[in-house]
């Protein structure tokens, strides 16, 4: 039976609201199965049927993003990529077929009524059902070893970095493990193509900065901490080869966020992060957001 949570508003003309769900996948099919499953258990009570899961496979030698269509029950849309694009562009992909593609229901062609980004090392635990409004991205509470570590966010003491919001906090933006976008909002925006981050800090700064709001969502999900922190690495030389992925911190995509959201700050933030370069961490620790 799909969807354990309770039944919520309908969508456009009196139909069963429709989400598009939003994922890339770049490895890990047996967790990217277990993500899609939880997803269709948890998500409102009769939704998954009319859903549809737009997942780009990013050169996955896994093959997760087929294994994921495997397992999702309902219609489902692979996009396959044929040269590395890591996250932010994978999503843009996934967006973009999302947008393109119009259903039919009850004589009437409309969109989606929300678009759901769902990382594929996110596991929803709970009903998803407070992260749908009409009005409001709603982003999930997201643990971490039983800490609450991704979703909504705010500014962490400066512009262009970001820690995770209180329940007494304005949210500033989010991290896009598990966030639902209502379809007035997502028509206006669109996923900004940077190589792998700064993605959903920049649709949430975008959204806000439009006259959206953002809320925290409930705990209903677990995510896995990353590992691969490029300030980690033992040498300066490694540390720089690692920040110069588009996995670590790249330049050109960290200079165009920093001059777009950082105000006056925005160039000092981007020369302050290279600080790390030359300093070691004495103790790893697994990496919640790129620490900037």
């Amino acid at each position: 039976m799909a969807g354990k949570g309770g039944a919520l508003k309908k969508g456009a003309a009196g139909k069963t609201p429709s989400v598009g769900i939003l994922m890339a996948c770049h490895g890990a099919a047996s967790q990217t199965e277990k993500a899609v499953l939880a997803l269709w258990e948890y998500l409102p009570k009769g939704w998954a049927p009319d859903s549809h899961l737009y997942i780009v496979e990013d050169r996955c030698p896994e093959e997760s993003g087929k294994s994921a269509m495997r397992a999702w029950p309902g219609e489902k849309t692979l996009i396959e990529t044929e040269k590395e694009h890591f996250w932010a562009r994978s999503m843009a992909l996934a967006e973009e077929a999302a947008m393109a593609r119009v259903e039919k229901t009850e004589g009437n062609w409309g969109t989606h009524d929300y678009l759901l980004w769902m990382n594929q090392d996110t596991t929803p635990t709970a009903p998803l059902d407070k992260l749908f409004e009409r009005e409001r991205i709603i982003a999930a509470t997201c643990l971490i070893d039983g800490i609450p570590s991704k979703g909504a966010l705010v500014e962490d003491g400066a512009r262009c970095r970001f820690r995770i919001a209180k329940e007494n906090e304005t949210p500033t933006t989010f991290n896009g493990n598990l966030v639902a976008i209502p379809q007035k909002i997502y028509k206006a925006l669109r996923v900004r193509k940077y190589s792998h981050g700064f993605a959903d800090w920049a649709y949430g700064l975008e959204a806000r900065r439009k006259g959206s709001e953002i809320g925290r969502g409930p705990v209903c999900a677990t995510t896995a901490a990353q590992t691969n922190n490029w300030r980690d690495e033992p040498t300066l030389w490694k540390r720089w080869k690692a920040a110069m992925r588009p996995t670590g911190l790249p330049p050109e995509d960290w200079w165009d966020f920093c001059i777009e959201f950082g105000g006056l700050q925005g160039p000092a933030r981007f020369a302050w992060a290279y600080r790390h370069i030359f300093l070691k961490r004495k103790v790893p620790k697994p990496m919640v957001k790129p620490e900037i």
